[in-house]
């Protein structure tokens, strides 16, 4: 009776910390989204796995968009990221990390480090995998039961759409940091050309006024001159002579 009676009270506790633990993902979300820091999003989520599991090493890989790849973005401790990103790519290599990509929950590969067990858990939202979990757990330390593992699923699904915001967030500054780029070289290269043009104009006025300046004398004594054999020159002047000097001084 006894025994019972402490079962039930260690259910009684967990479920309450569950509780506790689920209510405090609302405030890591937003907290996360706001910072749009994947290492404080990484920390905090390492801080409540910790206190769930007592995990010897997690790390977070998230996916490179370019060429599709899983790059290790985070590791603690920091002395521990060979090792796991060694299980890993083993993993990889024997085909359980195709599987935990598709599970959608914590699964438990038994690493070729006796003292160890890894847990694989895809970050994947309703659209698109983000990224995989892997944490290292010691083995034979920790019983697992499936309710832990169900925590962890709730709180990576969590952080894989708090990843997922703040990777399109991230993608929007960019775009628009690019755009504002682009228009300020626009900008820029349409001034040029208004100043560019504004100098030419100023040019050919100067230019003008300058030929007209020049022209003005030279002209002015043809047309005297015209002026001066129509009036004087009489009958001496044939009619295409006359008719010439009459088109230049018209």
């Amino acid at each position: 009776k006894d025994v019972r009676i402490a079962f039930l009270e260690e259910v009684c506790r967990y479920q309450f910390y569950s509780l506790e633990l689920l209510s405090s993902l609302g405030n890591l979300h937003g907290d996360t989204r706001k910072s749009r820091d994947y290492k404080l999003i990484f920390n905090d989520t390492y801080r409540l796995l910790n206190e769930l599991l007592k995990f010897d090493a997690v790390a977070f890989f998230l996916v490179n968009e370019p060429d599709c790849d899983f790059a290790l973005k985070y590791c603690r401790p920091e002395s521990m990221e060979k090792d796991i990103k060694e299980a890993v790519d083993l993993t990889v290599e024997y085909g359980d990390f195709a599987w935990a990509m598709k599970q959608n929950k914590a699964i438990i590969v038994n690493c070729r480090k006796d003292d160890y067990k890894l847990v694989l858990h895809v970050l994947a939202t309703k659209t698109r995998v983000v990224g995989m979990f892997a944490g290292f757990l010691p083995a034979g330390k920790e019983f697992i039961i499936k309710e832990k593992l169900k925590l962890i699923s709730v709180i990576i699904q969590y952080i894989a759409n708090t990843v997922e915001s703040v990777s399109l967030y991230n993608a929007i500054q960019q775009k628009n940091q690019n755009l504002s780029a682009d228009i300020s070289k626009k900008t820029s290269e349409l001034q040029a050309a208004r100043d560019h043009a504004e100098q030419a104009s100023q040019a050919k006025s100067e230019f003008l006024s300058r030929i007209r300046h020049e022209l003005r004398a030279p002209l002015n004594s043809i047309l005297d001159s015209s002026q001066s054999l129509l009036a004087n020159a009489g009958n001496n002047l044939t009619e295409s002579q006359k008719s010439h000097l009459q088109s230049i001084f018209n």
